[in-house]
């Protein structure tokens, strides 16, 4: 009883190599119908999957002998080739990821740019109007907190500027009028008492309202 040599590598889908006493061979094909490539010729197989009826057809073949002494059939050379080749074709046929800077192509595509847009917050209409409006502040005692609520237009950047008199510590600083379309910015009043302007500052896109107010700290 003989040892049977036969390893079946899978280059490709419906595609694979064959590895085998016999020498090296080349099958390609799906289920049912497929060709093999080898050192005996080519053999075609057709069949109806799942009932066991096959038909094979070989051509350029002989026996191991003869084609080596004829040099008819397949050798390792011609498979070698055929796998270089195919290399080629799946190079060529395979989508390109992107075109070098400079290229002629006129099919080639921009790189997509990334939005820094948060997923599903709209952008902000910098045509639109500012309207910018705060709210009057009231007398506030030295040390409490004072608030002030702006209302822009969605995207508009404001700044408050509060004296040194009027605060305690850091005063606000600038902030983004969300899409609700108002911000409120909180300080500490100064210890002493006194009146101050407190200037409002939005910009949006090309243009840029202002509005001075007094804080009165009593």
């Amino acid at each position: 009883m003989g040892f049977r040599l036969f390893r079946r590598i899978r280059i490709a889908p419906g595609l694979s190599l064959n590895l085998s006493k016999g020498g090296l061979s080349l099958s390609a094909g799906v289920r049912g119908a497929r060709v093999t490539l080898g050192r005996r010729g080519v053999r075609r197989t057709v069949g109806i999957p799942g009932t066991g009826i096959s038909y094979t057809e070989t051509s350029g073949g002989g026996t191991p002998d003869n084609d080596e002494r004829s040099g008819q059939g397949v050798g390792c050379g011609t498979i070698l080739l055929a796998l270089i080749v195919l290399g080629l074709v799946v190079n060529q046929c395979s989508p390109s990821t992107g075109s070098a800077p400079g290229s002629d192509d006129p099919s080639a595509e921009a790189t997509p740019q990334v939005s820094l847009e948060p997923s599903g917050r709209p952008t902000p209409d910098i045509t639109a109007p500012i309207a910018l409006s705060v709210d009057a502040l009231p007398v506030v005692k030295p040390g409490s907190e004072v608030s002030l609520q702006v209302r822009a237009a969605y995207g508009s950047i404001c700044e408050i500027g509060v004296p040194l008199a009027a605060r305690t510590g850091d005063g606000p600083t600038t902030a983004e009028i969300p899409i609700r379309g108002s911000a409120t910015f909180t300080w500490r009043a100064g210890a002493t008492a006194g009146s101050s302007v407190v200037t409002v500052v939005c910009t949006l896109g090309d243009q840029r309202e202002a509005f001075e107010m007094t804080v009165v700290v009593k």
